[in-house]
């Protein structure tokens, strides 16, 4: 990982779920302290307006040693869903930065199980499965992010 210009770390669960309820053994929260990576925070907006700056305000705010140093807001309406996030985390005075705003599609979502999202080998077989081809999934994952991500500021 030291000749990498990028490193993607995924944590478990939610960013502060840990061993237990009262400490921040194996949160993710507690390995990007340790690493001092950065967070991009991936908030799934569906079915949400102004409750997105309280969600954020809660997660900045929980543990001022994390660099929250961007937003991914994922499952995204529309256009106009995107300017009302936008708006509501400006009016409450939310300062992370936006770095996307990625439209909700049925063909790209990742199946969920108890405790987390499937493996992707396990997605994989799965979309073998329903039409024998990857290459649509990810074309159309790639474009998505390439439409709505602003990938100079985030890289």
């Amino acid at each position: 990982m030291a000749d990498a210009d990028i490193a993607v770390v995924e944590g478990v669960m939610g960013l502060f779920d840990s061993r237990d309820g009262n400490s921040e053994d194996g949160s993710t929260a507690q390995i990007a302290k340790w690493l001092g990576a950065p967070l991009l925070l991936v908030i799934d907006c569906w079915a949400m307006a102004r409750s997105v700056a309280a969600l954020v305000k809660g997660y900045t705010s929980f543990d001022q040693h994390l660099n929250v140093a961007g937003l991914l807001l994922n499952k995204v309406g529309g256009a106009a869903h995107g300017v009302w996030l936008r708006e509501a985390l400006g009016a409450a005075g939310q300062t992370a930065t936006v770095l996307g705003c990625i439209p909700k599609d049925d063909a790209v979502a990742v199946s969920e199980r108890y405790l987390g999202l499937t493996m992707p080998h396990e997605q994989q077989q799965q979309q073998q499965q329903r039409d024998k081809s990857m290459p649509p999934y990810l074309a159309k994952l790639s474009q998505l992010v390439v439409d709505h991500v602003d990938l100079e500021q985030l890289l």
